[in-house]
């Protein structure tokens, strides 16, 4: 395992509930204050979790406005979180340079500032990148993962930052930095919360690197197994789950749901109940016994994901047509 390891992690949509879908939604976001703002269920005890451990490293990538840096940082440090790095979004100087498109352009903004960032963090380091369905995080994470490991080029950056209207200068610094970014497989796992619900089965076409997440509960268990949370901060994030609707049965379904897809193996879920107290919480009974059931049952996994590259760009114009649509 790599002595370095960074989560990248969106805000909105990912860690904090914004309501940005309506512009009445995004006014009131700006202007709430830090108290006013509520993480997800699971969301602070996990990412307390992370930051406790040796060699972690929490970079916060969000496309909320430069200007609410300190409202956020205020919010994080409610719920004892204190990221190394927080990289938002230049609104304002779009705004006042007429890039009207470059407001809500993600692509254009997220591409470049992975890559920026890379050439900051620790060398060699690796990656757990954290976003949701409500935008292009799936694609962006994707293309980023595939750019550092060399499986596409320069040539793909380019196509797609051009075809999401970056301005060359924009461009040409994202090309520099991909250039110092040595070939590096240094993307191990990708989450995405499904905000939208989208069915898992349609982002499938990242590859197995990425796994679509339901609530933390689901994060904290993909984590632990991989050996970057501990137990004691996996109960933290499974109570949060629980209290915030449904009970322990709500979060023993969300469990195996995540195992019967086949991103998380069933020994990972016993292991983390072994490590943990019997008198710790009442979710041990129900998820055994859920764990017993889903056993018995018809393999509900996943299909295979393709190993093959994807066609970002096609991807690209095939979700903003689609989105273009919606809106």
């Amino acid at each position: 395992m790599p002595r370095h390891h960074v989560f990248r992690w969106d805000l909105d949509k990912t860690y904090l509930q914004t309501p940005f879908e309506s512009l009445r939604g995004l006014v009131r976001t700006f202007f709430e204050s830090a108290g006013s703002k509520v993480a997800y269920p699971g969301a602070a005890p996990v990412l307390r979790g992370i930051a406790r451990r040796p060699g972690h490293h929490l970079y916060i990538l969000s496309g909320s406005p430069k200007q609410m840096a300190k409202v956020l940082y205020t919010k994080l440090a409610l719920d004892g979180v204190e990221p190394e790095e927080m990289t938002l979004k230049p609104s304002l100087e779009h705004l006042l340079k007429g890039r009207f498109r470059a407001i809500r352009e993600q692509m254009g903004y997220k591409l470049p500032a992975l890559l920026e960032s890379r050439t900051r963090a620790p060398v060699g380091s690796a990656e757990t990148l954290v976003g949701d369905d409500a935008e292009l995080d799936p694609l962006i994470y994707s293309l980023y993962a595939d750019l550092l490991a060399r499986r596409i080029g320069a040539e793909t950056l380019e196509l797609v930052l051009a075809e999401a209207g970056v301005e060359e200068e924009e461009r040409e610094t994202a090309r520099a930095n991909l250039g110092l970014a040595p070939p590096d497989r240094g993307v191990e796992r990708i989450l995405i919360r499904l905000a939208r619900e989208t069915p898992p089965a349609e982002l499938s076409v990242y590859g197995r690197r990425l796994v679509p997440v339901r609530d933390y509960f689901q994060i904290a268990l993909l984590l632990f197994e991989a050996g970057r949370l501990g137990p004691v901060a996996v109960a933290e994030a499974a109570r949060d789950v629980a209290a915030a609707g449904g009970g322990s049965g709500v979060v023993a379904e969300s469990g195996v749901e995540l195992v019967q897809r086949g991103a998380v193996e069933p020994a990972a879920v016993r292991a983390w109940l072994a490590a943990i107290p019997d008198s710790t919480w009442e979710i041990r009974r129900p998820l055994l016994d859920a764990l017993e059931l889903a056993a018995t049952e018809e393999d509900a996994a996943l299909p295979p994901s393709p190993d093959t590259t994807p066609d970002y760009l096609a991807l690209y114009r095939s979700l903003r047509a689609s989105k273009a649509r919606v809106s």
